[in-house]
């Protein structure tokens, strides 16, 4: 166990690792954590915890097996993004906003260590049933935030399972994917984003004017997570899915 908000816990558990169970061939960056909330309820703060928990997480053990690989010459790095980084979110400024940097990071590292024989694939799923709103935090009106974004991670359309998600990871990484892109409503999204951002502009207006607005006095759940009367299923499927 380490925090891989530490730079230097980061590097000392690729080293473990690898004296423990030999090279490296594969790393998995998907470390994260997500609060929901409108912009009215945020400080600076929720960025700087954002970037540390999405965007350090990845970087640091990104950085400390990369020489390793290097000397090798070869090596996958398959780094888990987010709709969420390549779509600003309304609700979710600071996870999109970290999320947004680690889709740059990944997309930089293609390129430049391609040369050196480290194949790197950027991940960017859409919503997964990861049982992740149970973890969640929430800000606003945190149980009409809880709601919504429980509703939507749990939705059998417009999420994918974890194990499902996970095998789509595994065959990227077989295939030497660059860049991976789903489920359906992710791609549409993302589409819409890049050919029609017209289109999509007014789609994200409608939708974040349907999302909660902040209280005039937070509730006293503000910035802890909540609990849903499904709160023992979706505590067996964050369990059980946990490293995805």
């Amino acid at each position: 166990m380490c925090d891989l908000r530490d730079e230097e816990q980061a590097s000392r558990f690729i080293a473990s690792a690898e004296n423990a169970l030999g090279p490296i061939d594969v790393l998995v960056a998907n470390a994260a954590t997500i609060s929901v909330g409108p912009i009215e309820s945020r400080t600076s703060s929720d960025f700087d915890d954002a970037m540390r928990s999405i965007f350090y997480t990845a970087l640091h053990p990104i950085l400390a097996a990369i020489p390793r690989m290097r000397q090798r010459k070869r090596g996958t790095i398959a780094i888990i993004t987010s709709i969420g980084g390549i779509v600003g979110v309304p609700h979710l400024a600071p996870y999109s906003t970290a999320k947004f940097a680690t889709v740059g990071l990944a997309e930089s590292l293609v390129a430049e260590l391609r040369k050196d024989g480290i194949h790197v694939v950027t991940v960017i799923p859409g919503l997964m049933r990861t049982g992740s709103h149970v973890r969640a935090t929430f800000k606003g009106d945190a149980k009409r935030e809880y709601a919504w974004f429980a509703t939507s991670a749990m939705a059998p359309l417009l999420s994918i399972d974890a194990d499902a998600a996970a095998r789509r990871i595994v065959r990227a990484i077989e295939r030497k994917r660059s860049r991976v892109v789903y489920t359906v409503p992710a791609r549409i999204a993302a589409r819409l984003h890049d050919l029609v951002p017209e289109v999509f502009d007014v789609a994200m207006k409608i939708a974040g004017a349907l999302l909660p607005k902040a209280p005039e006095r937070p509730s006293e759940a503000e910035g802890r997570s909540l609990r849903g009367p499904r709160e023992r299923r979706t505590r067996t499927l964050a369990a059980r899915h946990a490293q995805w």
